[in-house]
């Protein structure tokens, strides 16, 4: 079942602290496993990558560590030892004639080892190109383990509610959170996501404990006091998103922006009725 008809932005990928045999009990802990996997992504699965995609007979293309992030000032300096998630991008040269800023000619790859592990279910991944033109990229079919809706559902919600929290909220290619919301918030996925107050719970906790960002309030996620409504600042910011998300991202069926908003103020009042 596909859950909603858009291009994602990057891939989302984790790695199992069990992997490098650090629990993510304590502070120290935690920040050893993020300098340890950081280390790893970009030195053993970078290269592994390159090295398959050479196998593969690919060629045109280049490998790159994001080691850099830019600060408020607009300066460019190196990132974290321990940053997560870790981001890879892989640079394509495109059969488009003319490019689009809003889609770079890259696939980001963006890997966290400080995801949940559950709940997650075995699932069968493949191609638009292979629903299109059967035959064409069926070797890209496969089988892999991956989040359930229900989690990424509400994960979703607590990210934008984060974002709110920040002086200067991000907007571009954003808007695609509201986006998914919509298509799920009526779902079963969506519905069982917001009876499950173990799991709401349990996943406010852990973005409490794991990432613990000075500028977020965690308490503001109790369901009674949870706001992800653009604030009315942002709103010209996300509807210029949202246009370009249509043109360029979303493939299927879509609400006009103001109905998108409508829906997603339904949704914020549905959980604030919410008592676990």
């Amino acid at each position: 079942m596909r859950t909603n008809d858009n291009f994602s932005e990057d891939i989302d990928l984790a790695i199992s602290h069990s992997f490098f045999g650090i629990e993510k009990t304590s502070k120290n802990q935690r920040e050893k496993l993020r300098k340890t996997a950081r280390a790893y992504i970009h030195e053993v699965l970078s290269t592994q990558l390159d090295a398959k995609l050479k196998a593969m007979g690919v060629s045109g293309y280049s490998i790159e560590n994001i080691t850099q992030v830019q600060d408020k000032k607009g300066e460019w300096r190196p990132i974290d030892s321990d940053k997560d998630p870790t981001v890879i991008l892989l640079h394509y040269p495109s059969i488009v004639e003319d490019a689009i800023s809003y889609i770079p000619s890259r696939v980001k790859i963006e890997i966290s080892a400080l995801s949940m592990d559950e709940p997650s279910e075995q699932r069968e991944i493949h191609s638009l190109i292979e629903e299109c033109f059967e035959g064409e990229d069926a070797g890209a079919n496969s089988k892999v383990r991956t989040v359930l809706p229900t989690r990424t559902f509400l994960e979703k919600i607590f990210l934008i509610a984060e974002e709110f929290q920040k002086d200067k909220p991000r907007h571009l290619r954003m808007s695609r959170h509201l986006y998914d919301l919509e298509k799920l918030m009526d779902t079963r996925y969506g519905r069982d996501a917001l009876s499950d107050g173990s799991l709401y719970n349990e996943i406010v906790e852990h973005r409490r404990t794991y990432y613990a960002l000075k500028y977020i309030n965690y308490d503001l996620h109790t369901p009674s006091t949870i706001n992800f409504m653009i604030p009315e600042k942002e709103l010209e910011l996300w509807k210029t998103d949202y246009a370009a998300m249509k043109q360029f991202f979303i493939y299927g069926q879509s609400l006009e922006f103001n109905e998108l908003t409508q829906r997603i103020e339904e949704l914020n009042k549905r959980i604030k009725k919410i008592v676990f």
